[in-house]
């Protein structure tokens, strides 16, 4: 299953900003569900962006890709994007303890999130 990447740019002037993905889904690997991924520019932040780019990414994966449900994950230090992913209206799953190493070799914990196909939209 290929992964469906964005690149985020100004408007104002193109400049790269950031990232947005849809992966293959990691806990859902034989449903019809990708995993968001995301990232942008620090300088950026608190404007709205993440939020808005996010909600065009869901309306592409229900609609244009058909997908049943995806799936986002952060960690619990990230406030910011649990922010975007409440905003979305994601549902919290859960929390799975030790999930990933980050750069400096610790592990942290991921907080689960998804939407349905359902739930899009409401």
């Amino acid at each position: 299953m290929p992964c469906e990447a964005w690149a985020i740019r100004l408007k104002e002037n193109g400049r790269l900003i950031g990232t947005i993905s849809l992966e293959p889904d990691k806990y859902r690997p034989d449903s019809n569900s990708r995993e968001m991924g995301y990232s942008l520019a620090e300088d950026q932040w608190r404007k709205g962006i993440m939020t808005e780019a996010a909600k065009c990414v869901l309306d592409f994966a229900f609609g244009e890709m058909g997908l049943d449900q995806v799936g986002i994950c952060t960690s619990l230090v990230n406030k910011r994007s649990q922010r975007v992913i409440e905003k979305c209206g994601f549902k919290y799953e859960g929390t799975i303890r030790r999930a990933y190493r980050i750069w400096d070799g610790t592990t942290r914990d991921s907080m689960v999130f998804s939407m349905l196909k359902e739930e899009w939209k409401k």
